[in-house]
């Protein structure tokens, strides 16, 4: 459980035509998220004695992140619109160029590419 929904990671989020239509959808997901993600991952860890921790959906941490501007939580850095991009911002190091634009890939991925 991660807080993609929250941050607009999905790489549709890069394509959405508004940084306000962009928001409007994040808010969207996280308002459903509670009725299939998070309940799906709650009812797996219970049925092994587990107790699910999801840090990143911490009431705080959503409502600061919710309270910065539409245009500053969309996923760009240098112009250049990136998935998981404000994941990044914290670290403020270097990153190579090229790990910083791959994106996520769908499904099972050969280890020998």
């Amino acid at each position: 459980m991660d807080s993609d929904e929250l941050t607009q990671e999905y790489i549709y989020f890069c394509k959405a035509p508004t940084p306000k239509a962009a928001a409007e959808d994040s808010e969207r997901l996280l308002k459903e998220l509670y009725m299939f993600d998070v309940l799906r991952a709650d009812r797996t860890t219970a049925a092994h004695g587990l107790e699910l921790r999801v840090p990143f959906l911490d009431h705080r941490f959503t409502a600061y992140y919710l309270s910065l501007p539409e245009e500053m939580r969309v996923p760009k850095v240098n112009d250049s619109q990136l998935e998981k991009a404000p994941n990044l911002f914290p670290y403020n190091t270097p990153l190579p160029k090229n790990p910083l634009h791959l994106q996520a890939r769908q499904g099972p991925v050969s280890w020998q590419l």
